[in-house]
């Protein structure tokens, strides 16, 4: 869904997907939840898949995650790249404490789980 980056962070904080201005937010090892047919909770078995996979927010492509949650936990990265960037962290940041990495660990964290 295509939102103005101001409200990055609701969607950030929902792990929910989402595209802005040079920011996006999706889930790596993508493939489409599809509820089984006789599911009669498909809240749960949306919550089971999500736990599975890393919700990553990124600036100006994929070479900057901003931010990662995974397994409970959300990740910041540490690194400075650009005041614009600097801009979209503060908008996408989670209202939750954060495990700061490095850019060079943020990649490392998502490359060990793929």
């Amino acid at each position: 869904m295509r939102i103005a980056n101001k409200n990055a962070r609701e969607y950030v904080q929902r792990n929910e997907p989402f595209q802005g201005s040079n920011m996006f937010g999706l889930f790596e090892n993508h493939c489409e939840f599809e509820p089984t047919e006789d599911s009669a909770n498909w809240t749960q078995e949306l919550i089971e898949w999500k736990q599975g996979r890393p919700y990553v927010v990124y600036s100006y492509g994929t070479h900057f995650p901003m931010f990662i949650y995974l397994g409970n936990s959300w990740y910041e990265n540490s690194d400075k790249y650009s005041t614009s960037t600097s801009r979209q962290q503060s908008q996408a940041h989670p209202n939750e404490d954060t495990i700061k990495k490095t850019t060079k660990e943020m990649k490392e964290l998502l490359q060990n789980i793929r």
